[in-house]
């Protein structure tokens, strides 16, 4: 089934277009009435979706690319509210993240306001809670591209050869499941992830690596408050993430293990002197939480290091011209009139 011929329905109520996308589907269909109650269910359920491109209205590139989607053993009841996906497997695929120089994001922008007048649903009158569960999910070959113009220069990163697994995951209370996720960033750094997930109540506990992730991609985000230039520098880590949330005690999250910061280099933004240099800052026995904030850290390593900083004749250290001064407000004008 080619589902841009279906455009005429659905046009109105998207702010993107479906470039190509060829859908198969099957199930089988059951249909109880007894008395005044309904009982509609599918089982059985098989669907492939190949080809998958959209694209923005106002744009000229794809946002979104996938060769293939398909789920196996899906059932879905419509009375009850539940729908179990046995397993969802999809490949090669890309998607387009971009961020205009006024802040828009181009993920936000997908589906039209809302009309005036239109008021919010009651949620006193919504019925019960869907149940879903996805048994065991595989995502491979697939890539992420972020442009943002917002900075002075805009940022590129890309995210490749990214791979997601995961299993049992699902709406229920207190119900875990496992995932597992690595990737590529910017051709150079390496990020891998494993552990349990949980939706209700929302929590994690991730065992995280991460090597050679480079500061320079990211430079324009903080370039305008230092006085330096940053031209090299690898930050690598790998620990232990706790994360936790509920309404009445918001995010809290916890990481303990070790990291380091190699090959850093930066230069004097006025002369291009060095200015600051080492092979390598180590960081062991690294706690830090947030809410409430702590960092404790049981021990530092420093390896081949170089500094241009000098003591003041206050005995205060240079460090203090990095950061960027900024600007004062203008001292009020008086006003006073003579006698």
């Amino acid at each position: 089934m080619l589902l841009k011929k279906y455009s005429p329905y659905y046009r109105e109520n998207i702010l993107f277009d479906i470039e190509d996308a060829l859908l198969d589907f099957l199930t089988n269909y059951t249909f109880t009435k007894n008395n005044d109650a309904t009982d509609i269910k599918l089982s059985g359920m098989s669907a492939t979706l190949n080809s998958l491109r959209l694209k923005k209205r106002d744009d000229d590139k794809d946002f979104l690319k996938i060769q293939v989607i398909s789920i196996k053993d899906t059932e879905v009841d419509l009375t009850d509210n539940r729908l179990v996906i046995g397993e969802l497997s999809t490949q090669k695929g890309m998607l387009l993240v971009k961020r205009s120089g006024d802040g828009k994001l181009n993920l936000n922008t997908l589906l039209p306001p809302p009309a005036e007048g239109d008021q919010p649903k009651d949620k006193t009158t919504v019925g019960k809670p869907w149940l879903i569960v996805l048994n065991k999910i595989l995502a491979e070959k697939y890539s992420v591209k972020a442009e943002d113009q917002m900075p002075y220069q805009p940022v590129s990163m890309n995210a490749e050869n990214i791979r997601l697994r995961g299993e049992n995951i699902s709406t229920a209370t207190d119900s875990k499941g496992k995932f597992s996720l690595s990737l590529n960033l910017n051709n150079k750094g390496f990020i891998s992830a494993d552990g349990t997930v949980s939706i209700d109540p929302m929590s994690a506990d991730i065992k995280l690596t991460a090597k050679d992730l480079a500061i320079s991609p990211v430079q324009p985000y903080f370039t305008d408050k230092i006085k330096i230039i940053i031209t090299d520098g690898n930050i690598s880590t790998k620990g232990k993430i706790s994360l936790g949330y509920s309404k009445q005690s918001g995010m809290k999250a916890n990481y303990r293990g070790e990291a380091s910061l190699t090959q850093f280099h930066s230069v004097d933004k006025e002369n291009a002197d060095d200015f600051l240099k080492w092979n390598s800052l180590y960081f062991n026995g690294l706690d830090a939480g947030y809410d409430p904030f702590y960092l404790n850290i049981k021990e530092v390593a420093l390896a081949a290091f170089y500094s241009r900083l000098a003591i003041n004749p206050d005995g205060s250290m240079n460090v203090q011209k990095i950061m960027v001064e900024e600007s004062k407000p203008a001292a009020p004008v008086s006003k006073e009139t003579g006698p």
